[in-house]
C-alpha cells in the first residue's frame, strides 16, 4: 500500500508485552515456575512472590479500563487500598472481541496461530459467513448451533487446544466456570476437551464463585480456575457502556466478587486471584453509524464473490470490518476505499496489519490468513455496518482500537 495511505492511520498496534495475549504464559509461569510462552512484565506479577499454588482468573467480559479504575466500585476500592495488590492498565489483543481473545487464553496462542479471527468470518469449507462461537450461520440471527445441520465433524473448522492438556501433564488441574447459556456449546466442547479441563456452569455470578471455592478445596496440588462472566458485556451492548444499566450490572458483579473475596481470604494459602477483561466497549448513538454502501460505494466492485456469484459480505464486527477482495485488487481497493472513508476510518491491508504487529507476534497460520480477509476498515467516529447497510440496535460496540475498546484492567491480589 502506498505510504500516503498508511501514513494517515489513526490507530497503532496494541502492546505486545502488556497484553491479554500473554495471560496463558503468565499463568503457566506462576503455577509451574516456567513457560516457553511469553508472559506479562515483572511489574504486573509482583516478582517471585507471585508464585502460586492455585490461580483464579475472574474475567468480566467487556470491562474496559475506562470503567474499571473507579475507586468507588465494589472490590476495586478494596484491592486498590491493599499494599499487596497490583492494579495496572493492560491491552487487549486485536481484534478486541471475545471470539479472538477467549481462544487465545484457552489455547495459549495468539489469533495468528489459532485462526479464530472474529465473531464473523467467511468459512470456505461451508461456503458461507459463520459466527464461530455460537456455532451458527451468520443469517441465523438469535439462534445457536445451526451449523450442526451441515457440519458433521466440527474439527474441520475447530481445533482442540493444548494449553490445558500441557498444564495437566505438569500437575495443574484446570477448571472453566461458565454461564449456563454456554452449556452444550460445540465451540467450548471441541476447543477445550473434557479430558483436559473440568467445565462447570452457573446461573448467577455468586453461584459461579461458589464453584470456584469448590474447585479450590478439591483434589490436586495446583489449580487454574477461570470464571467467565458475560452479563456486563451483554447489557453494555444493549444500553451502551456509559449507561446507568451497564454500571448497575458491573456493580452487581463486583459486589458478588467482593463478598466472595472476603469469605475466601485466609482460607486458601498460596492462591493468587487475578481479574481482567477480554476487551472494553465504546458507546455510540445510532446517528453515528456509517453505511458502507453510501460512504464507500466503490468497495463493492472489489469484493470477492462465492461459487454462486453472490458477494461475500464483510467479516468482523461493527468496529472492525474485514473485506474479502478479488485476487489482484488489494492495492487499488485500499487506495480507493481510503479516499472514500478519509477522516472516518483507517483503511489498511491485512498484510500490513500483520507486518506492523497488530495481531501479535509469530508467523500467521494458513487458517488465519484464509479467514481474516484482505482489507480492514477501522472506523474513527462511528460504527460500520455490513454491506447490506442495515443498522443494528446496540449502543455499545467493540472490535476496534479506540482506548475504550482496547484498554483493560489487570488486577492481581492474593487469598493468603
Amino acid at each position: 500500500m502506498p505510504a500516503a495511505v498508511t501514513s494517515k492511520l489513526k490507530y497503532s498496534a496494541p502492546s505486545q508485552t502488556r497484553s491479554f495475549l500473554r495471560l496463558s504464559g503468565t499463568f503457566e509461569y506462576l503455577l509451574t515456575g516456567e513457560s516457553v510462552r511469553p508472559r506479562l512484565p515483572e511489574e504486573y506479577l509482583d516478582g517471585p512472590s507471585a508464585a502460586a499454588k492455585n490461580l483464579v482468573l475472574i474475567l468480566i467480559d467487556g470491562w474496559g479500563w475506562h470503567s474499571a479504575f473507579d475507586p468507588s466500585l465494589p472490590f476495586v476500592a478494596r484491592v486498590t487500598k491493599g499494599s499487596g495488590s497490583i492494579v495496572r492498565e493492560m491491552d487487549s489483543g486485536f481484534p478486541t472481541t471475545t471470539a479472538a481473545m477467549l481462544p487465545s487464553l484457552y489455547l495459549g496462542e495468539p489469533p495468528t496461530a489459532h485462526g479464530y479471527v472474529e465473531w464473523r468470518h467467511y468459512e470456505e469449507s461451508v461456503g458461507a459467513m459463520i459466527n464461530v462461537l455460537p456455532w451458527r450461520f451468520d443469517d441465523d440471527h438469535g439462534q445457536r448451533e445451526t451449523l450442526t445441520r451441515v457440519v458433521k465433524d466440527p474439527l474441520t473448522i475447530l481445533r482442540p487446544g493444548k494449553f490445558f492438556k500441557e498444564l495437566k501433564a505438569r500437575g495443574v488441574a484446570s477448571y472453566l466456570v461458565q454461564p449456563e447459556e454456554l452449556k452444550d456449546s460445540t465451540f467450548n466442547r471441541y476447543t477445550v476437551p473434557a479430558e483436559d479441563a473440568t467445565t462447570v456452569y452457573f446461573k448467577t455470578v455468586r453461584a459461579g464463585l461458589d464453584e470456584v471455592t469448590r474447585a479450590l478445596v478439591g483434589p490436586g496440588e495446583h489449580k487454574l480456575i477461570v470464571l467467565y462472566a458475560m452479563k456486563y458485556d451483554h447489557i453494555s451492548h444493549l444500553l451502551g457502556p456509559a449507561s446507568a444499566g451497564a454500571r448497575e450490572a458491573l456493580v452487581q458483579i463486583l459486589d458478588e466478587v467482593d463478598d466472595w473475596y472476603l469469605s475466601a481470604s485466609g482460607r486458601h494459602p498460596g492462591t493468587v486471584v487475578t481479574m481482567t477483561a477480554d476487551h472494553g466497549q465504546i458507546h455510540y448513538p445510532m446517528t453515528q453509524w456509517i453505511r458502507l454502501p453510501e460512504k464507500a460505494p466503490l468497495l463493492e466492485k472489489y469484493l470477492r464473490r462465492d461459487a454462486s456469484g453472490r458477494l461475500i459480505n464483510t467479516g468482523g464486527s461493527a468496529r472492525d470490518r474485514f473485506c474479502y477482495l478479488q485476487p489482484g485488487s488489494a492495492e487499488e481497493a485500499a487506495e480507493v476505499v481510503s479516499r472514500e472513508l478519509e477522516g472516518l476510518a483507517d483503511v489498511i491491508l491485512v498484510r500490513d496489519l500483520i507486518d506492523r504487529g497488530f495481531f501479535g507476534s509469530g508467523t500467521p497460520s494458513e487458517r488465519f490468513l484464509r479467514r481474516i480477509g484482505d482489507l480492514c476498515i477501522l472506523p474513527h467516529a462511528g460504527c460500520i455496518t455490513g454491506w447490506d447497510g442495515q443498522l443494528g440496535k446496540d449502543l455499545g460496540h467493540h472490535g476496534g482500537l479506540s482506548e475504550e475498546e482496547s484498554k483493560v484492567p489487570w488486577i492481581l491480589t492474593r487469598l493468603d
